[in-house]
């Protein structure tokens, strides 16, 4: 079985460090998917998860493997 608290606190860790590296901030990320600040900021506290949909965006809008974003893969 897999542990999905490791799955959730990933996603948030490379969410972060993501918007980090690119210095983009929350609103600009934000914007750009369509979501609210405040929903990123649950995403990055690990408060809660992304729907399909926006890994989805997220993914196409910035080039990142959903693989990468949710921690099956380093790269």
């Amino acid at each position: 079985m897999v542990d999905n608290s490791d799955m959730n606190n990933k996603f948030a860790e490379r969410l972060s460090e993501f918007l980090k590296e690119e210095k983009i901030s929350q609103r600009q990320f934000a914007n750009s998917i369509g979501v609210t600040a405040a929903c990123v900021s649950y995403w990055r506290s690990g408060k809660k998860q992304p729907t399909a949909e926006n890994l989805y965006l997220i993914a196409k809008t910035y080039n990142l493997s959903i693989d990468f974003l949710l921690g099956v893969r380093d790269y």
